[in-house]
C-alpha cells in the first residue's frame, strides 16, 4: 500500500514490474501486457501504456514493447529495471471479498512465454485488514 484517501475510503497500491530472464539466449525483444482487473484499475492513474480498444473483457490492458525503452538487452539470469510502473486502487468495502487477479503475459519476439496471476487479496495491507476487522 502507497497511499490513503480515507475521507473516500480508497488505498492506493503500486504494481512495478521487472522482466527475468530465465532462459539461455539474450532476450532483445519482448512484449509485456497487463490485465488489471477493471474494479480495481485506478482511474486516475494514465499510462501510455494503456490500450484502449481490446477484446480482454472487463479489464485495463497495458501493453510495453523493447521499442520503448532504449537499448533494451536482457542476459541470461539477469533482471531488467522496472519496465512499467502501473497501480490499483482498492476500495475499503472491497478488501473482504477480493477474488480477482492482476494477469502478467510476457511475450519474446511473438512467443508466449509466461503468463502469471497476482491475486490482488493476496497484497492487501495487513493494517488495513485489522483495521476493518477482517483479520
Amino acid at each position: 500500500m502507497t497511499g490513503t484517501d480515507n475521507s473516500v475510503k480508497i488505498d492506493l497500491y503500486d504494481f512495478p514490474i521487472k522482466l527475468k530472464n530465465e532462459g539461455e539466449t539474450t532476450v532483445r525483444a519482448f512484449r509485456l501486457e497487463v490485465e488489471m482487473p477493471n474494479a480495481y484499475a485506478n482511474p486516475t492513474h494514465s499510462s501510455v501504456a494503456e490500450v484502449r480498444n481490446h477484446n480482454r473483457g472487463d479489464v485495463t490492458l497495458y501493453r510495453r514493447t523493447e521499442r520503448e525503452l532504449r537499448n533494451f538487452v536482457l542476459y541470461p539470469d539477469d533482471t531488467s529495471d522496472y519496465v512499467l510502473l502501473l497501480d490499483y486502487q482498492l476500495l475499503h468495502d472491497q478488501y473482504k471479498d477480493v477474488n480477482e487477479s492482476i494477469k502478467v503475459l510476457v511475450y519474446s519476439d511473438d512467443a508466449k512465454v509466461s503468463v502469471t496471476e497476482y491475486p490482488i487479496g493476496k497484497y492487501r495491507n495487513k493494517d488495513r485488514m485489522d483495521q476493518l476487522g477482517l483479520s
